[in-house]
C-alpha cells in the first residue's frame, strides 16, 4: 500500500504544479490536499502489516509531523486565496511546519536516545543556518520584513531536525540495520526539505523566483522530502 499511495501522490503532483503556476486557487488547494494526504497514508500503511514496529514512538512522531505538514500546506495556499489575511496564514503555516519538525526530533530522540552530544550538534547546525540566512539576506535581495523572526526560528528548528537525524544515523552503530536506514531516510528527507525551503524563501521574500521551474523544483523537493520521511517507517 505504501507504494500505491506514493505513486498516487506522484501522479497528483504534476497537475498540482500546473494549477499552482496558473494560480488556480481552490482547485489547486484540493489537489494539493490529495497529494499531502498520500504521504500521510504512505506512513500509515505499515501499520496494516504484521508484527510490532521497532520504534512505536518514532512512528507517532513521524505521523504527527506529516499531519502538521498537511496543515501547513493548506494554510500557505490559503494566503493567496484570502490576501486580506495573508500575514496570518503565513505565520500559521510556518508555525505548523515548525511544530512538525519538533515532532520529528522528539520521535528520533525517543527511538535512538537523547544525548548532549546530539543536542549540541543539532543546536550548532541550527545556529549556522541562522547565520547563513542573515549573511545572505542582502546579497540575495530578500526582504523578510515582519516574517524575519518566524523565518529564523523555523530555519533553526529545520536544521536542528536534519542534524538530529544524521547524528542518530552516525551513532546508531555499524552496518545497515533497519534503525540506521530509518535515520538515513529521515536525514535525506530533511536535507531535501531544507533545499525546498531555500527556493521557497526566494519565492516568498525575493523577486524573480516565481517562474514555473521554481514552483516545479520547490514542490518536487518538498514532496520528495515528505515521502522519504514517510518511507523511513517502512524500513523499521
Amino acid at each position: 500500500m505504501a507504494i500505491v499511495f506514493t505513486a498516487l501522490g506522484g501522479c497528483a503532483l504534476v497537475p498540482y504544479i500546473i494549477l499552482r503556476v496558473k494560480k488556480r486557487g481552490l482547485e489547486g488547494l484540493l489537489v494539493k490536499i490529495g497529494v499531502s494526504m498520500c504521504f500521510i497514508l504512505t506512513a500509515a500503511s505499515p501499520l496494516l502489516g504484521e508484527g510490532a514496529p521497532l520504534f512505536p514512538r518514532l512512528r507517532f512522531g513521524v505521523l504527527a509531523g506529516l499531519v502538521c505538514g498537511l496543515l501547513g500546506d493548506i494554510l500557505l495556499d490559503l494566503k493567496d486565496m484570502y490576501p486580506q489575511h495573508k500575514d496570518a496564514y503565513v505565520f500559521a503555516g510556518f508555525t505548523a511546519f515548525l511544530v512538525g519538525h519538533f515532532f520529528y526530533v522528539g520521535g528520533l530522540w525517543s527511538a535512538y536516545g537523547f544525548s548532549l552530544k546530539k543536542l549540541w550538534i543539532a543546536a550548532l547546525a541550527g545556529l549556522l543556518l541562522v547565520v547563513a540566512v542573515l549573511l545572505t539576506e542582502k546579497p540575495m535581495k530578500l526582504r523578510y520584513g515582519r516574517f524575519k523572526g518566524i523565518s529564523l526560528g523555523y530555519g533553526f528548528v529545520l536544521a536542528f531536525m536534519v542534524a538530529t537525524a544524521w547524528s542518530c544515523y552516525a551513532f546508531a552503530g555499524g552496518g545497515m540495520d533497519p534503525g540506521r536506514i530509518t535515520a538515513m531516510l529521515m536525514g535525506i528527507g530533511g536535507a531535501l526539505f531544507l533545499a525546498s525551503d531555500m527556493i521557497l524563501s526566494g519565492t516568498f521574500f525575493g523577486k524573480g523566483f516565481d517562474k514555473p521551474v521554481d514552483y516545479a523544483l520547490n514542490y518536487t523537493l518538498y514532496y520528495g522530502a515528505q515521502f522519504l520521511i514517510a518511507w523511513s517507517l517502512a524500513a523499521m
